[in-house]
């Protein structure tokens, strides 16, 4: 199945125009429970998926605030891409009341209570890198104060790392993978 048929099948059902399969957690079964895992926005999946110029793996997905994330960001060409960088990226991802009122067709209206998840980014940082073919190194610090990982019912924050490229006229490169932060 080719690289752009595998994206088109990403934009599914799902909640936010996503499908997300399973619990999508890299962290498995922590405790127990199965959680659903607010999905990343569409956009930033299709360009995963399409994304061959950029690869990145982390030392480690488990660390600490206060600690540095050390990364291998390998540029296999970087002849198309623009201006090359990798970041630490914190999105908050939070329940909200909304009250929606409908009209039905006799002209009574009736007001309802939905819940919504929404989403900020918390914290995010980015460096750039040498746009040249290779292997590079990175370290990250992940500031004390920052949020730690958390999947709840009504709150989560979910931490990533991410190595992106500007392309010109056409959808940007990335790569990327979860994090945990602990406390």
């Amino acid at each position: 199945m080719s690289r752009l048929r595998r994206a088109m099948r990403l934009l599914g059902g799902g909640r936010h125009g996503v499908s997300v399969p399973g619990p999508a957690t890299v962290f498995g079964d922590l405790l127990g429970q199965e959680r659903h895992r607010p999905s990343r926005a569409p956009t930033d999946q299709v360009r995963r998926v399409v994304t061959d110029e950029l690869e990145l793996v982390p030392s480690s997905v488990e660390v600490r605030r206060g600690e540095a994330v050390d990364a291998e960001v390998t540029l296999v060409d970087g002849s198309s891409l623009d201006k090359v960088e990798v970041g630490l990226v914190c999105t908050e991802f939070y329940d909200e009341e909304v009250e929606t009122e409908e009209v039905d067709n006799t002209g009574r209206s009736e007001t309802r209570q939905e819940r919504t998840t929404r989403s900020a980014i918390e914290y995010e940082t980015w460096v750039p890198i040498e746009n040249a073919p290779g292997v590079q190194r990175v370290s990250l610090p992940i500031p004390r104060e920052a949020p730690f990982s958390f999947e709840g019912d009504c709150l989560t924050f979910r931490w990533e790392l991410v190595a992106r490229g500007g392309k010109s006229m056409r959808l940007d490169a990335q790569a990327g993978c979860d994090l945990w932060v602990a406390p």
